[in-house]
This record gives structure tokens, sequence and C-alpha cells, in this order.
């Protein structure tokens, strides 16, 4: 059996949700859960991941243990928390990912998978597609056809319209998945060449090597601004009657 590890990036600062937000919005309440809290017990529960390696805030670090520990102990999940560690992120979130890949260099697993805090919605269907894909091709990502006319604006107002072939386009989620070794010498070369990227399939595609995509539905949604909360609520409702389920059928 692979050795797969998460890296849960829940650093950001969230600047786009909102600058008046007591919290960051991975920290924001859904459904009595924070954001990231989410993600934890949706990788938690797959019996695939070895590992969570969840890098945020130093300031947040203490509050993140305390509310992993006390969920999981109270719902009879003690296993997740013994899986967990808490890592400083950076400024960034390549910085903040590099990080969490750097404090596995000592006991490097086969696999790992990065996942934003942002997309609580994670289903195990998906982790377990993207998974597979990663283990058969070496590295692989989530992703959902774009199906929208793209225009390109300028001071508010539309410049052109891209006459893009919208069949070969498509919209980047995560969890992006790679073997360990590749996506570690991707970010190293990265930061060597002091090259920016968003997201981790950019550092593979850096080095040449291909990348799976895996089809990815709508569900899967990022919680950028407010709305998003307000927006979700029912798919939030789904998913955690899936969780529900879960934690009931390891009881």
């Amino acid at each position: 059996m692979k050795d797969i590890a998460l890296i849960l990036a829940a650093a950001g600062e969230g600047s786009r949700f909102s600058s008046s937000a007591a919290a960051p919005k991975q920290c924001l309440d859904l459904l009595g859960m924070p954001v990231y809290l989410w993600s934890v017990v949706a990788f938690g529960l797959n019996p695939q991941i070895n590992r969570l390696v969840v890098v945020t805030r130093g300031d947040l670090l203490a509050q993140f243990d305390a509310t992993i520990q006390n969920f999981t102990f109270e719902n009879g999940l003690t296993e997740i928390y013994e899986r967990v560690s808490l890592v400083e992120g950076g400024a960034t979130r390549q910085e903040s990912v590099y990080l969490g890949l750097k404090s596995m260099e000592s006991q490097p697993p086969d696999y790992v998978l990065v996942h934003d805090a942002a997309r609580p919605y994670i289903s195990q269907d998906l982790i377990d597609r993207v998974i597979s894909a990663a283990i058969e091709y070496g590295a692989a990502l989530p992703a959902a056809p774009v199906t929208d006319t793209i225009k390109e604006v300028e001071n508010g107002f539309v410049k052109n319209t891209l006459k893009l072939d919208r069949s070969r386009l498509y919209r980047a989620q995560t969890p992006q998945a790679a073997a360990y070794t590749m996506l570690l010498r991707g970010h190293q070369e990265a930061r060597s060449g002091k090259i920016e990227v968003t997201d981790d399939a950019a550092v593979i595609e850096m080095l040449n090597e291909p990348v799976r995509l895996v089809e990815a539905g709508a569900s899967n949604v990022k919680i950028t601004v407010p709305e998003d909360l307000v927006n979700s609520r029912v798919l939030a409702e789904e998913t955690l009657g899936q969780i529900n389920a879960f934690i009931a059928s390891k009881k």
C-alpha cells in the first residue's frame, strides 16, 4: 500500500473574502464547524491518507490544534488527530505548500495531495479518483470544463471576446496530487528561479512531467466571497450528512 499524505493549505488571509471579517475565511463557521475542519475530517476519514499536514498561520496553530483535537475526540475519531501535524505557513500559498513538503522530508511519503482549505465540500469519490490517477500517471488534478464565454476586460470595460476552443479549457481545482519527490523538486526549482505559481500542477508542468486531468463536477466549490457560504448552503448540508454517515459507520 502506498504511503499517501495530505497538505491542507490553510494559511491564507482571504483578501478577496472581506477586509472586515473577524477571522480568515478558512476559520469561519460553516454549519457549526470551521471551514478548514471539513477538509481535515474528509481526508482523515479516507483510508488511503496516512498523514495530514495542516499548514496555517503561526498565530492560529494553537487554535487549530485545540479545535481538531476537540472535534475528533468528541466524535470517536482520535485516529485522525493522531495523523495530524501542524506546520506554520509562509507569506504565500506557494511558500506554505513548500514548507508543508519540507516538514515531511525526513520521512517522505510516496505521494502527496495538496488541497485548499477553502474547498470544504470535497467528496471521497473525488479524493479516490485523484489518488488513483496520480499513482498511475505520476501527477493528477481535478478540473471542471469551462462553459462560459471568456471576455478580456480593462478598467471595467470589455476589451475583447477571446476566441478560445472551450472544449480544451478546464478550471483547475484541488486536491492536486503528485509523487512526493517530484512535487518537492518542482517547488524547489520554482523557488530557485523565483517563479510564482498559483497551483501545484504548474510546478509539475515546469518539469515537463505529465499531469493527468480528473473530471470534477460543480460541487467542489471554493469559498471565495461571503456569498459563497450562503449560496452553497444546500451543498453544505448534503456534505455534512455524508460526513456524519461516515462517522456513524466507523463507530
